[in-house]
């Protein structure tokens, strides 16, 4: 049986969440969170959808996950967006991907942007500034 209910509590080093059904007032054991491997739980008095087993406030049963409702709204209406934590997200639309935060720390011995590795970048930069420096230097003399 499918429910609709609020969360109420969370457990999330078991992964797991209480659920206040709106059709009665009973609320569920401790529920697990279907997953794709991911860590994404519902935040306190969001709306969710439970795949009761059996019974009313039975432990034998999984939250499957929110839905968009009136207080729930979709935050992109075109292309793909992943929201990771609170302002932090990424959004592709034909093709083209941004990842909005307010800082990045990359952790890899390589990165590469637009086929180049990211010290090569800095070389050419680097040039760029030294060929202007002695360009100036050589006007005003």
């Amino acid at each position: 049986m499918l429910r609709i209910g609020k969360v109420t509590k969370l457990y999330p080093e078991e992964g797991k969440m209480q659920v206040t059904y709106e059709d009665s007032a009973s609320a569920s054991m401790p529920l697990p969170m279907i997953s794709n491997g991911e860590y994404n739980m519902p935040a306190i008095g969001e709306r969710v959808v439970v795949a009761q087993m059996d019974g009313e406030g039975s432990s034998k049963g999984f939250v499957l996950g929110t839905y968009f409702n009136t207080e729930n709204r979709p935050s992109a209406t075109s292309g793909y967006r992943k929201d990771l934590t609170a302002g932090v997200y990424v959004e592709c639309i034909g093709g083209a991907c941004k990842v909005h935060a307010t800082s990045i720390e990359l952790d890899a011995d390589k990165v590469t942007l637009g086929g180049q590795t990211v010290s090569d970048i800095l070389k050419r930069i680097e040039n760029l500034e030294s060929r202007e420096t002695r360009e100036m230097r050589a006007e005003w003399l």
